[in-house]
């Protein structure tokens, strides 16, 4: 991290309240490190994640939005808002954050495991398998991919796979 950014015992704190569900106590760490470091994006992206845990789907996006505008070669931001993007219900505009994040990052498994999810939710199954695939091969212990990736064979009807 630059002197611009918050202490990685700073981040990792508020990484601790989100992972414990204290959004508030996590939002308000944010805001207050953000006074010192208005520049810093991870902390900014951490603002979003609690802002749309808390059900602040606008004010999230907006964030996110800057971040992205602040740093556009930065695949993180562009998965964090297609998984807002999915959890608000907008299938087809999360899937292009996705497709960005990955883009960017091929190696980001997270991404490739959520725009399986956002495959699977358009009902396109072998583009999700795909997708899930690719996560597992980056990622051969993420379990949500593993079962993602069996529903959508039990759908196309691979039962052997789907095992």
């Amino acid at each position: 991290m630059t002197p611009e950014s918050a202490s990685r015992s700073q981040f990792e704190s508020i990484l601790e309240r989100l992972r414990a569900g204290e959004l508030q106590e996590a939002l308000s760490t944010c805001d207050q490190l953000l006074t010192e470091h208005p520049g810093d994006i991870n902390l900014m992206g951490l603002k979003a994640v609690a802002l749309g845990d808390m059900g602040e789907i606008s004010a999230a996006r907006s964030v996110l939005l800057e971040v992205i505008a602040r740093a556009p070669g930065f695949a993180k931001p562009h998965e964090d808002l297609g998984t807002l993007l999915l959890k608000s219900g907008d299938v087809e505009q999360s899937l292009q954050s996705f497709q960005r994040a990955v883009e960017l990052d091929p190696g980001l498994a997270t991404a490739h495991y959520q725009m399986g999810r956002a495959f699977a939710a358009l009902a396109r199954p072998r583009k999700a398998a795909s997708a899930y695939q690719r996560c597992i091969e980056l990622a051969p212990n993420n379990a949500a991919a593993w079962l993602g990736l069996g529903h959508i064979h039990n759908i196309l009807g691979h039962e052997q796979e789907s095992i």
